[in-house]
């Protein structure tokens, strides 16, 4: 071939393909393209649960929340942490959306920690200069999903819109303008286990129990990511996992039954707990402890499940 037909054809290649290349990059592609499986969303959301970390006066003695907060009140004229405690979960900061690794890396570097509405109000997005993250910015992350507000998450058509009594793990409640969690476990809905980001009095994403009963969660939406895939586990299948929890929580040692998820390397992946109670389950987070068996639930990469169990006790 001639080097002036090469020429040629790379010519009519780069008309032919580029512009429709470039329609994708950067319209529909707008939004990552691919999906995202559910124990990927899991893991993601589990970091940001779990990281332990403890900042030093670098990052509490700063006069940033006293230069940003004259909308604030006086407690909050002063950083949420104390220097040289431990705390668990990325620390809340309206408008942030660091993840975990960026979190540490950012307290390394000496950055302020946390922030709140009349912060962000005076002085605008902490996110170049505050680190930590807020309820959108968590959902956003553990989505894979550009960042986006509890409006947007709300409102935008790419996202189904569901039943409250369809959750499944990775769908969020979301109330427009307010707040989203991520729902881990709805097994028993309407108590579905629930990983969050929020302000005062948490300062941090956590996990908990809510009931939808509960009058609080009436203006929420239940909303899918339809990018999540799960692994095509059938509902006999999800109902076999279910019993099989419920019996492991009422046997378990303690006040409650923790039941955590490991793959079949034995790395945790996410955490179910079965209350016999609110007040109980409250108990058992506040002791930080639990003691009882572990289900080891993993989908293969040909869909097929893998169950084991075996004794637990973490501290």
């Amino acid at each position: 071939m001639s080097r002036k037909m090469l020429h040629g054809n790379t010519a009519k290649f780069l008309r032919v393909w580029i512009p429709p290349l470039l329609l994708i990059l950067t319209g529909s592609c707008f939004v990552p393209c691919f999906g995202i499986h559910i124990d990927s969303v899991l893991a993601r959301g589990d970091s940001s649960v779990n990281i332990v970390w403890t900042p030093t006066s670098v990052n509490t003695g700063s006069d940033w929340w006293s230069s940003c907060g004259s909308g604030c009140s006086d407690e909050l004229k002063k950083c949420d942490f104390l220097p040289d405690r431990t705390y668990r979960g990325v620390a809340y900061s309206y408008g942030g959306e660091d993840p975990f690794y960026l979190f540490r890396a950012r307290l390394l570097d000496g950055w302020p920690v946390g922030s709140h509405l009349c912060h962000y109000s005076t002085c605008g997005d902490p996110s170049s200069s505050v680190t930590g993250t807020d309820c959108s910015g968590y959902v956003c992350w553990v989505w894979d999903e550009p960042r986006v507000s509890t409006r947007e998450l709300a409102t935008f058509d790419r996202y189904d819109h569901i039943e409250k009594n369809e959750l499944e793990a990775g769908d969020i409640l979301v109330k427009h303008g307010s707040h989203t969690v991520l729902v881990v476990d709805a097994f028993d809905n309407p108590e579905v286990l629930v990983w969050e980001a929020a302000g005062t009095p948490v300062n941090g994403v956590r996990e908990r129990v809510i009931n939808l009963n509960d009058t609080y969660w009436d203006d929420y939406q239940a909303v899918r990511n339809p990018r999540i895939t799960s692994g095509n586990v059938s509902n006999r299948e999800r109902d076999k996992i279910r019993r099989v929890g419920e019996l492991l929580a009422e046997g378990a040692a303690g006040p409650a039954g923790c039941i955590r998820l490991y793959d079949v390397q034995g790395t945790q992946r996410a955490v179910y707990r079965k209350a016999l109670s609110n007040r109980q389950f409250h108990n058992v987070m506040m002791q930080n402890s639990c003691v009882g068996v572990a289900i080891a639930r993993y989908i293969d990469i040909n869909g097929n499940q893998v169950i084991i169990r075996k004794p637990v006790n973490i501290k």
